[in-house]
């Protein structure tokens, strides 16, 4: 068994797996558990690469979600609960803290979405809600949350504020009103 601390987005976490002793590749099970040692992922390695079904676990040891791998190791499909979805958004937006990224999400129920995104030094302005009205559903930003995996979002509601908080902005977009391409 090979184990390795702090490995990934998970500081202080610890990841074990084993190893095929011929090839050297990952082949049997994984997981990762949090800093506090409980389980945060599972999953079974063929060939070093995922394989198969995977957990993923909440903070409180609950099941939130459930991955497929196909042989190649790619995740072909994924279903969570409504707290897997609350994760999900809750390491995007650490994430986003991080890197100072000025926007922050929030799960409103397993469909749902609301966005918010800060635009600094702007007032509120009939030009600018007219500018954002048109621009939101071009959002790369905004319209990936549509494709998060094993999620069916159908609307986010967005929220353009400034540093007061003033709305300058706000609309709510239906999946098939976003015409950005995810990863473009």
């Amino acid at each position: 068994m090979e184990r390795r601390s702090g490995a990934g987005d998970l500081k202080g976490g610890l990841k074990e797996w084993c190893l095929d002793p011929k090839t050297g590749l990952k082949e049997g099970p994984e997981r990762q558990m949090r800093a506090d040692g409980s389980l945060l992922e599972s999953h079974t390695n063929r060939h070093g690469k995922a394989h198969g079904t995977g957990d993923l676990y909440g903070e409180n040891g609950e099941k939130i979600g459930v991955a497929t791998f196909d042989e190649n190791g790619t995740l072909v499909s994924q279903r969570m609960t409504l707290d897997g979805l609350k994760s999900v958004v809750k390491f995007v937006n650490k994430k986003a803290a991080g890197q100072q990224v000025p926007f922050r999400i929030e799960v409103i129920d397993l469909h749902n979405l609301d966005f918010e995104v800060l635009l600094e030094g702007k007032t509120p302005n009939e030009a600018a809600d007219r500018y954002i009205r048109e621009n939101a559903p071009r959002n790369p930003q905004i319209c990936q949350m549509f494709h998060i995996q094993g999620v069916s979002i159908e609307t986010i509601r967005v929220r353009y504020v400034n540093e007061k908080k003033e709305i300058l902005s706000q609309l709510t977009i239906a999946r098939d009103e976003c015409v950005a391409v995810p990863g473009k």
